[in-house]
């Protein structure tokens, strides 16, 4: 990654109590000028423990997944819209998301990516601005103003608690389906 075009914003980050969430500030990780943004809540408190985001169960599953599709995580850039882990990994608050967006615009900015990965209900919730629950919004694509296009994915964690693999309409193999989709149209 160009350490120095993140740098300020990383300063930033680290600096930051625009909420009352105050504990490790976990970055993005990734290929900097990557054309695939994979974007999460919030870290967990095995990836504080890291300094990571998607480390643990979901991390190893999201890894699993990819390598499956075909696709090197190196080749990605991983990060969450909040930056501190909620407590007992809860979901993010609205002003915890509020304070937070600002981060996750400049790294949109920096990375320029051509496809972002909305990973479960927040995320997807964020991007879409939709309600609709997350099994509706999976697959499908919006363009944003900004240029990048965004495609809803079941949270890792969300297969791990739900996990049948045979069904197609199953978790697991629409989530490895969109992969698959992105490596023809991106890495072939």
């Amino acid at each position: 990654m160009a350490k120095d075009a993140f740098l300020p914003l990383t300063n930033k980050i680290l600096a930051c109590r625009g909420c009352g969430l105050h504990g490790n500030k976990i970055l993005g990780r990734g290929h900097d000028k990557s054309k695939i943004m994979l974007i999460s809540e919030a870290p967990t408190q095995e990836d504080c423990a890291s300094g990571k985001p998607f480390v643990g169960r979901c991390g190893m599953l999201l890894s699993r997944m990819l390598v499956e599709a075909g696709i090197d995580e190196d080749d990605l850039y991983i990060t969450n819209i909040v930056k501190c882990s909620p407590p007992n990994n809860r979901k993010p608050k609205r002003d915890e998301i509020d304070a937070c967006k600002r981060f996750l615009a400049k790294e949109l900015w920096l990375i320029k990516p051509i496809i972002v990965i909305a990973l479960g209900q927040t995320a997807a919730s964020l991007f879409m601005q939709s309600k609709e629950k997350i099994g509706k919004l999976v697959g499908q694509e919006k363009e944003q103003y900004y240029g990048y296009t965004v495609i809803p994915a079941f949270h890792p964690a969300y297969i791990l608690r739900n996990p049948s693999r045979k069904d197609p309409n199953k978790p697991y193999l629409r989530n490895l389906a969109i992969f698959k989709d992105i490596k023809e149209r991106f890495f072939a």
